[in-house]
């Protein structure tokens, strides 16, 4: 599995957190040792969780489509206006 880890350099140290796993982060001085930190705490997380996909049911059938403002083209405008004429 692939995580997208976000490292940002501040004073010397690097700061280092899984975006997907916001308790999973490490520091340290270098930017290869802190990436060496995440990757042991990734792999201890992946031993103990599971990861599941839920599929959610069209929620429109249930409730309906949500109020969305209808969008006018602009023929429809025109024709309004000559209308009006």
């Amino acid at each position: 599995m692939t995580y997208n880890v976000i490292i940002t350099p501040k004073n010397g140290r690097f700061f280092a957190h899984v975006a997907q796993l916001p308790d999973c982060w490490a520091e340290d001085d270098s930017r290869d040792k802190v990436l060496a930190l995440i990757r042991q705490r990734l792999e201890k997380i992946v031993k103990r969780i599971e990861i599941v996909q839920l599929e959610i049911p069209n929620l429109e059938k249930k409730f309906g489509k949500p109020d969305r403002p209808e969008k006018q083209n602009d023929n429809s405008q025109l024709k309004t206006k000559a209308a009006k004429q």
